[in-house]
């Protein structure tokens, strides 16, 4: 077992290693930076994490322009606060990486993915082959599998253009595909500290990307199916797994009563306007339409 989980952990090391060196490539472009200054679209969090330093959630309008929406006469963004609580230990201690820790924040959330699947790779295998010995050619096939995973998947085109939402992007794969090692661990082997675990990184998961947290809410609900009709005696995980899904399911009621003979619905707030972010709506449909030019690849590169 020692000699077949060396092998693995020299595979996964390989193959992290050859994935890490090209993306770090596009990463750094052609700047050859990791601390290049991102303009708007990479100061978004950081905008986040010092309004979360002064006690708020509202942020300047100007910081985040087009994006942020407007309730009560506050900006706020619509992104989770989870990539702003990372930046934290480093804006605490300094200013000058404001705008500037996009490209390392999706550094480090590419090493959490490639560390999450070689985590997954393992526990699965010892789940479905605990006693299987070294198959011919493994070591190289772990290698691949963190290869395509880092550099041949849709991760290589996120991390070739650092910006805000490809960062999102690649943060909620990194957690998602953590929240299933958490998920299978429980059923590995059950117990409240697992389960605790797992439900920590599907409200991470949800807080950073709504739509890709759904895949460790559904693992976490399919383990608990798993655990509470396969394992009489394992009754008390599979309802933990239970809670800690619908942790990460929670949200307020939205709903406005209606005074009689009118309409329920609120009437969104101008986007432009004194005090908005741009001054006309012309001012804000050129912004709009800059927006859909940059994130347009063909016009972006040619």
């Amino acid at each position: 077992a020692a000699g077949v989980r060396g092998s693995a952990l020299v595979g996964h090391s390989m193959g992290s290693l050859i994935a890490l060196a090209i993306d770090l490539l596009l990463l750094v472009g052609p700047e050859g930076s990791l601390t290049t200054d991102g303009g708007i679209l990479g100061a978004f969090f950081d905008v986040q994490a010092r309004a979360l330093l002064d006690g708020n959630l509202a942020v300047p309008p100007e910081a985040v322009g087009f994006e942020g929406f407007v309730t009560d006469g506050a900006t706020y963004e619509y992104y989770g606060p989870v990539l702003a609580l990372v930046r934290l230990p480093l804006l605490v201690v300094t200013d000058a990486l404001d705008g500037r820790l996009t490209q390392l924040s999706m550094l480090l959330a590419l090493v959490v993915l490639l560390a999450a699947t070689a985590g997954l790779h393992w526990r699965l295998r010892g789940w479905l082959r605990p006693e299987g010995a070294r198959a011919p050619r493994e070591l190289t096939a772990v290698a691949l599998l963190q290869v395509a995973v880092g550099a041949g998947s849709i991760v290589a085109f996120l991390i070739a253009r650092p910006v805000v939402y490809h960062e999102t992007e690649l943060w909620g794969a990194a957690l998602a595909v953590t929240g299933l090692w958490a998920v299978l661990g429980v059923l590995v082997v059950p117990s409240g500290g697992r389960v605790a675990l797992a439900g920590l990184v599907a409200v991470l998961t949800i807080n950073t990307r709504v739509s890709v947290g759904l895949v460790p809410l559904l693992a976490l609900g399919v383990a608990a199916v798993v655990l509470a009709t396969g394992r009489p005696t394992r009754r008390g995980p599979a309802l933990g797994l239970v809670l800690a899904a619908l942790a990460g399911c929670g949200e307020t009621p939205q709903t406005i009563t209606a005074k009689p003979g009118t309409s329920a619905a609120k009437a969104d707030d101008l986007p432009y306007g004194e005090g908005k972010p741009f001054a006309d709506r012309n001012a804000w449909q050129l912004q709009l339409r800059a927006r859909a030019d940059n994130q347009n690849e063909y016009k972006r590169v040619n």
